[in-house]
């Protein structure tokens, strides 16, 4: 008896125990995605618990994972027309790879699944899973004229945009590697919601104002949220505790084809700055931190970021039109950005 009571206090001491640890990772998963943002260690992110944005986060210190952003989360539609992912928030899905990790994320399939391609008038535009015949198909057809709405027979598969608070920045505070800014009040109003700044989608008031910050702000006087169309306000204070911007995290994707411009296609863009290719490959899990990039302008390699496997790793290409480049393969990987 007392043997028996001695193995169930041993099992749920390790329960308890599994429960912290998973709880601890989940925290310290927070904390390297503000340190991320803002370019520290992940043990100095959110200082004496304030993660600046009103969040709450202690304990940081005591983490040892590298800055990183949190992973791509990815829902299930039923509803919607035949480009059921083009709602504030949401993205559709338009590489068969993602559409696989997509389906693996939600629990769909036990492993990565076979993902057929086609390209439909009759089908919803990106990543789906039919209730009939091959589950799960990738339709590239960009403007299906007589597709069916998303539907329980016909479920679109989207990945969510993530989305940051900034208190710090100068008049477009969102332009850094990694970020943009949001330019449509429909998404300024689902970012707060995202962000847990309101319960349900907020009021947002647009402007065109010299002395505010270009984008999708929160502030703590007034109505609180609003877009500032003005590209370039002349007088506006940076990002603060008062003007809190509001910006979209850019995801990135690694191409092993494609020709010489292989980030030229729907939903992609090719990164021409050597911050962002750094940021990009440690985004992308393929260096511990930001790496050195180097810079050419080559008519023999493919245009912008890339990934070789020989030599120096990573590169920036600037020739525009390489002439006899080669196109991305497994020795020169692409490293694109999502739009």
């Amino acid at each position: 008896m007392i043997s028996q009571c001695i193995l169930l206090a041993i099992i749920f001491q390790a329960a308890h125990s599994r429960r912290l640890l998973e709880n601890e990772a989940s925290k310290c998963d927070q904390c390297a995605a503000y340190a991320f943002q803002l370019g520290i260690s992940t043990k100095k992110a959110c200082w004496n618990c304030d993660c600046g944005d009103g969040n709450r986060i202690c304990g940081c210190i005591h983490c040892k994972n590298e800055p990183k952003p949190l992973r791509t989360k990815y829902v299930l539609l039923t509803e919607g027309g035949s480009r059921p992912c083009e709602k504030p928030g949401l993205r559709t899905i338009t590489d068969k790879a993602e559409c696989g990790k997509a389906v693996v994320s939600l629990g769909l399939s036990d492993e990565s699944p076979k993902v057929a391609t086609q390209s439909e008038n009759d089908r919803l535009f990106g990543c789906r899973m039919q209730s009939f015949g091959s589950p799960f198909w990738l339709n590239t057809k960009e403007d299906p004229k007589w597709a069916k709405p998303a539907s329980k027979v016909h479920k679109a598969i989207c990945a969510e945009i993530k989305y940051v608070l900034l208190t710090e920045g100068g008049s477009r505070p969102c332009e850094k590697p990694g970020l943009r800014t949001i330019t449509e009040k429909d998404e300024c109003g689902k970012a707060a919601v995202s962000l847990g700044l309101s319960n349900e989608s907020p009021k947002v008031a647009t402007q065109s104002e010299n002395d505010r910050l270009f984008g999708c702000r929160m502030q703590s006087f007034g109505s609180p949220f609003w877009l500032n169309t003005k590209e370039d306000p002349k007088w506006a204070k940076p990002a603060s505790k008062v003007h809190k911007a509001i910006c979209a995290e850019i995801e990135y994707v690694l191409l092993t084809e494609g020709g010489s411009r292989p980030c030229e296609k729907p939903g992609l863009r090719t990164i021409t700055e050597k911050d962002e290719c750094g940021k990009a490959a440690h985004v992308l899990g393929l260096s511990d931190e930001s790496p050195k990039v180097a810079t050419q302008s080559e008519n023999d390699r493919l245009f912008g970021c890339r990934m070789q496997s020989f030599g120096s790793p990573f590169w920036l290409n600037t020739k525009e039109d390489p002439k006899w480049a080669k196109p991305a393969s497994k020795v020169h990987k692409a490293i694109c950005a999502r739009e």
